[in-house]
């Protein structure tokens, strides 16, 4: 989804099995990716964006209303703000860039999950699925 692979020049899937000897190239995609510099975080956002807890595994953010978790290109999201101001982890199973583990709506403020390695958010996506987190609006 983010890059092409290329095998000895042609364009194939990902899954595409190679038999050895071959070239393989993996270029990254630009067109259309979002181009937010972080100097330009509006100020109202990068004042109410939080970062209240981190570690090398999960973040939790405050997650201001009016932006959208996730999605939106061009436009700044909570996860977008998260990659900017998170340092990035070097755990077991580390993901490229921190994931809402869950989504809060557009018009909502609160706590936000990040997870920033697979285990992390397996167990916090299973935990929300089975409904043992709790979730209050206040």
């Amino acid at each position: 989804r983010k890059g092409q692979v290329f095998v000895d020049g042609q364009k194939r899937k990902c899954d595409f099995h190679v038999e050895g000897g071959e070239r393989v190239e993996w270029r990254q995609r630009t067109e259309g990716a979002p181009t937010l510099n972080p100097a330009l975080v509006p100020e109202a956002l990068s004042r109410s964006f939080r970062i209240l807890y981190e570690d090398d595994e999960l973040a939790v953010v405050w997650k201001p209303e009016g932006i959208s978790t996730n999605g939106d290109r061009g436009s700044w999201t909570a996860v977008h703000l998260a990659h900017h101001y998170l340092r990035p982890s070097i755990g077991r199973g580390a993901l490229r860039r921190a994931v809402a583990a869950h989504r809060l709506d557009l018009p909502t403020s609160g706590l936000l999950c990040m997870a920033k390695t697979q285990p992390a958010l397996s167990f916090i996506a299973t935990a929300f699925a089975e409904r043992r987190g709790e979730k209050r609006d206040l």
